[in-house]
């Protein structure tokens, strides 16, 4: 029901006019269940509240995003819609059993330090998925896990359409640093990525409690090629 859902807002998305010239400048957000617009996101997506939104993005949002506890928040982008953290932090972070989908998004300029995970996403045991031509890029976690996004004991993580992790950077995992439920679908794709330890330049998994979450779990018919290093760990794949 739920990608349902999502499937008939991302279509009717699409039908709308494109950003004007310039777009990339300048944050637009709007709540379009309530038809409430802001240049703020954050704001936007904090006063929210609890239950299901969805918020259509235009232009360069900069700044840190959160998915407080009990909401399910769909992004939308338009045009050449952006997130941006600006090298200051995680990009966007989600609470415990909290739902992100990304939908025709850029998910960039993350940065954390001194061991920090997730420079671009930090799921922390909730459930995120990207969809269309979602692109998470050019994060990194210097000294940590996850450059791109980092998936957090019994988080699940989606990767579906054309959707992209490429060009992120960390200790471990360089493109993911999985420790829940992975799924890599279809023409979706984990290349260019770097883990400067040699541990997972794509995806790096580490069971944490496997008895407990199922973390086997872990399935692909994308494309985890070519990063640095060439992931030496292979996915189990699994039934997600």
């Amino acid at each position: 029901m739920r990608k349902t859902m999502l499937a008939a807002t991302l279509a009717t998305m699409l039908t709308m006019p494109a950003a004007a010239a310039g777009a990339g400048a300048g944050c637009r957000a709007k709540n379009l269940n309530t038809g409430q617009t802001s240049a703020d996101l954050a704001g936007l997506m904090v006063g929210a509240g609890a239950g299901t939104t969805t918020i259509q993005i235009g232009g360069r949002c900069v700044g840190n995003f959160v998915v407080g506890a009990g909401q399910r928040i769909s992004l939308i982008g338009k045009g050449k819609a952006k997130l941006d953290a600006a090298g200051s932090g995680t990009v966007l972070t989600v609470a415990q059993s909290a739902a992100l989908d990304l939908v025709n998004l850029t998910v960039t300029g993350g940065s954390t330090t001194g061991g920090g995970a997730g420079g671009g996403i930090y799921n922390n045991e909730g459930y995120v998925s990207l969809w269309g031509s979602t692109r998470v890029i050019g994060n990194s976690a210097a000294g940590g896990l996850g450059g791109g996004i980092f998936n957090r004991d019994g988080g699940r993580l989606h990767l579906f359409d054309s959707s992209s992790v490429t060009g992120n950077s960390a200790f471990r995992g360089g493109g993911i640093d999985n420790q829940g439920y992975l799924l890599v679908a279809h023409s979706s794709t984990v290349t260019g990525n770097t883990a400067t330890s040699g541990l997972g330049g794509g995806v790096y998994t580490e069971p944490v409690y496997p008895s407990a979450i199922g973390i086997a779990c872990n399935t692909w018919s994308g494309t985890i090629s070519p990063n640095t290093p060439d992931d030496p760990q292979p996915l189990t794949p699994g039934s997600c």
